[in-house]
């Protein structure tokens, strides 16, 4: 878990000034992988596994206090079972990671093709995460 996430959620109860931040992240990162090569971002995600699973203890403590938390909200048992992690769920997230890691990138892959009566030929390519057509 990030350190720095950690501490900012532990130092306060504010939920909109936490989510907020993270949205402020989320909106840089994205705006800097739309630019990121293939390697880049398999590194990106099999870091992320090797953290996931390296800070499991960390992330087994946070859980322990949102799940009570959530207890103490009234979270019916199924919600506290969706949110509750374990060793093996943690090791699935990582493995997830990994996977997608061995998977072709699509950015730039051609979706479909067509050709409109008028002769135009109009493609469909992936384009990274928060890449809008405006920026094509």
């Amino acid at each position: 878990m990030n350190a720095a996430l950690a501490q900012e959620t532990t130092q306060t109860d504010d939920v909109v000034t936490v989510m907020d931040s993270l949205g402020r992240r989320a909106r840089q990162a994205a705006s800097e992988l739309v630019h990121a090569t293939t390697d880049t971002k398999n590194a990106a995600l099999l870091a992320a596994a090797q953290a996931l699973r390296a800070g499991t203890g960390d992330l087994m403590e946070a859980n322990a206090r949102d799940l009570e938390r959530a207890r103490e909200k009234g979270l019916s048992g199924p919600m506290l079972d969706r949110l509750a992690l374990d060793d093996k769920r943690i090791e699935s997230m990582a493995s997830g990671l990994e996977a997608i890691a061995q998977l072709a990138d699509p950015v730039g892959a051609e979706q479909a093709r067509w050709t409109v009566p008028s002769g135009l030929d109009i493609a469909r390519i992936c384009v990274p995460p928060g890449r809008h057509r405006h920026h094509l």
